[in-house]
């Protein structure tokens, strides 16, 4: 029996062609009756129908949204036209105005009418204007201190007892200044003369200060060596080498004993240079500097002057140890020719120096009233010590510089 070869497919295609075409499906309500089963050829182009009917369908679907899509594309161009058609015709419109306004006003004649006149170079940039000077400053009025740099010698012809003390007096030289006013009397106040223990204020204010900075301290214990030694004033002579002082009680020393061991050794604790350095910034440039040999140096009464305004400003400034120099200053010893003055019925602060035959003192003289008054530098030379005409002569000169600031108030 010859065996028969299906191609793919031909299985399917059989079984498609014997079976019996299937009827449409009918409402529900007719399927209950009876009906005889329609042709086979009229139910398969029932079939075609449909499905050429949903395929049309389909298609409508699926067109009409392109066809929507496409109907509004032409609205857009006519507006998008519509809008450059407006544009345009306002560009014109303003060109128009704008060209009417120009018209109205008389203007230059167009470039092209006339050749182009010739340009000068561009200036160059010019420079920013300069910044308006600062008002200078009103002119401080002078200090003390500017006073007693620029005092003159006076005239005492107007006080003729000052101008007869004066004629008795060998190579005096002073010079006072009222401390509220500023008011001067001054005799040869650029001669210089040795000071002796006149320079032992001068050196207190220095060591003062150097206590206020903490560069040394009242407690601190400074040992008597005997290269130290003075044969002059003071108690320390008379003690043993390696005594122990508190360095507080050499600076009184110095001043209420006018001890030169005590001066002595404070210098050697406290040193030369700084001290300099203070007397540079009084503006006294030499004369009372210290050498390497020399600690007791000369000076003139405006030198002694500038010393003593800035002793009196160091009492006043309520510095921490400004108290202790007042009270050292104010009771030092009685050999003071300014102190001996007044015997002793007014304040006086102050530390005198003397030497064979030369007496010198400087200070603050109080008013009866206990209030600072005037500044006094003195230098005179005046004999023989012993004979006491020095010290006589000088108090007298002392009383009538006094009768001659009073007059001056």
């Amino acid at each position: 029996m010859e065996k028969k070869v299906y191609k793919k497919g031909d299985a399917q295609r059989a079984r498609t062609a014997a079976a019996p075409a299937r009827p449409a499906k009918a409402p529900a309500a007719r399927q209950a009756a009876p009906r005889s089963p329609a042709p086979a050829a009229p139910a398969r182009r029932t079939v075609s129908t449909a499905k050429a009917t949903v395929r049309t369908a389909k298609a409508a679907v699926h067109t009409a949204p392109k066809r929507r899509r496409k109907s509004r594309v032409l609205p857009v161009l006519l507006c998008f036209l519509l809008m450059i058609l407006l544009m345009g015709t306002g560009a014109v419109l303003l060109h128009r105005a704008l060209a009417a306004r120009t018209a109205d006003t008389p203007a230059e004649a167009p470039a092209f009418s006339q050749p182009p006149a010739p340009t000068e170079a561009p200036a160059a940039p010019s420079e920013p204007p300069a910044a308006a000077e600062p008002e200078p400053e009103p002119e401080a009025e002078p200090t003390l201190a500017d006073t007693i740099r620029t005092a003159e010698a006076c005239d005492f012809s107007q006080w003729p007892e000052l101008a007869a003390a004066l004629q008795g007096s060998t190579n005096a030289s002073f010079m006072a200044i009222d401390l509220a006013g500023g008011k001067t009397l001054a005799c040869q106040p650029d001669t210089a003369l040795y000071i002796a223990s006149a320079i032992k204020a001068p050196y207190a204010l220095y060591v003062c200060r150097q206590l206020d900075a903490g560069n040394v301290f009242e407690d601190e214990a400074i040992e008597y060596q005997e290269k130290f030694y003075d044969e002059g004033s003071g108690n320390i002579k008379s003690a043993q080498p390696g005594t122990m002082y508190r360095l507080d009680y050499l600076l009184q020393e110095s001043i209420l004993h006018s001890d030169n061991i005590a001066y002595r050794l404070l210098v050697n604790r406290c040193g030369k240079e700084d001290f300099n350095a203070m007397l540079d910034s009084l503006g006294i440039t030499e004369g009372m500097h210290f050498t390497a040999t020399n600690i007791w140096p000369k000076a003139t009464p405006r030198e002694l002057a500038l010393c003593w305004n800035e002793i009196y400003n160091y009492i006043q400034s309520g510095a921490p140890h400004s108290a202790l120099l007042a009270q050292i200053l104010t009771n030092s010893s009685a050999y003071s020719p300014i102190r001996k003055a007044f015997v002793y019925q007014r304040t006086v602060a102050a530390k005198y120096g003397w030497d064979q035959s030369s007496y010198v003192d400087a200070g603050i003289v109080y008013s009866a009233e206990g209030q600072p008054q005037y500044l006094l530098a003195i230098l005179t030379e005046n004999g023989e010590l012993e004979n006491g005409g020095a010290l006589a002569i000088t108090t007298k000169l002392i009383r009538q510089i006094d009768a001659a600031m009073a007059s001056m108030q």
